[in-house]
């Protein structure tokens, strides 16, 4: 489908894959952006793809010939693209796939895991702020870790219940009661870096540690006593991962949409 693009979202893969540093796989020299919106003005001979002329979509530009979506006009595969609903606006829905669908991503496996407590790092960022709402609906305890007082307040307002400032000289005290109290077993990192280590060190034993950002541009430190003998699980996660499961991507689009 040819799309005209209304809007589109730059995420920190948008940033990283500029730099050099997101192994998208693309053809080069190409556009930049993995996500948009816009009105679909002409499609391919499917019949697919023909129900989707002049909807509004929002979009992946995925595949290693899609130009991305900081660009007037983009061709993609019509799986790509999902329609609006009615009551999003194109400026919304330029917003509504990575990080929407990361968010359940996040809830999909820690319902599949058991997890009854999760953490989250740079957890005031668009992503961390559906978090909050998305734990609350299908009740999952939520430790949020952010850097400065105006994102404690911005999760406060949001109804966050359990909030760590890392700029705060005693946090690694208040982590560790918290976590004593709250039993974390899962901790989503967007940063890596030292501050993740530090908090990785600080999870309960049997916890399992998933990094989906690299924000530090820095790796992740474990020890062996913390892999071996208190039983951590250092991981990936990787959206792209999910969604070509193709049982993992019906749960997490149907949570979504």
């Amino acid at each position: 489908v040819l799309i005209k693009i209304h809007s589109a979202a730059i995420n920190p893969s948008d940033v990283l894959y500029l730099a050099g540093f997101y192994p998208a796989g693309k053809n080069k020299p190409t556009t930049a952006g993995f996500e948009g919106s816009g009105t679909v003005v002409a499609t391919g001979d499917s019949e697919a793809a023909k129900q989707l002329l002049n909807k509004n979509v929002c979009f992946f530009a995925s595949g290693k010939t899609a130009p991305g979506s900081w660009g007037e006009h983009t061709v993609v595969s019509h799986s790509s693209c999902v329609v609006l609903p009615g009551d999003l606006t194109l400026e919304e829905g330029a917003t509504c796939l990575v990080n929407p669908l990361t968010v359940q991503g996040f809830i999909l496996e820690s319902e599949t895991q058991g997890y009854k407590c999760i953490a989250h790092s740079a957890a005031a960022s668009q992503l961390g702020r559906m978090l909050v709402a998305g734990c609350r609906l299908h009740n999952i305890k939520l430790i949020n870790f952010v850097r400065r007082q105006e994102q404690v307040d911005i999760l406060k307002t949001l109804g966050a219940e359990h909030i760590i400032n890392t700029s705060e000289p005693n946090w690694k005290e208040q982590t560790t009661a918290l976590f004593a109290e709250q039993k974390p077993q899962a901790f989503f990192d967007a940063i890596g870096g030292e501050t993740a280590s530090e908090i990785f060190e600080l999870m309960p034993n049997g916890s399992s540690t998933y990094n989906y950002g690299a924000l530090s541009l820095r790796p992740i430190s474990a020890t062996s006593n913390d892999l071996i003998f208190k039983c951590k699980v250092l991981r990936g996660y990787w959206l792209t991962a999910d969604l070509q499961n193709p049982e993992k991507a019906g749960q997490i689009f149907a949570k979504t949409f």
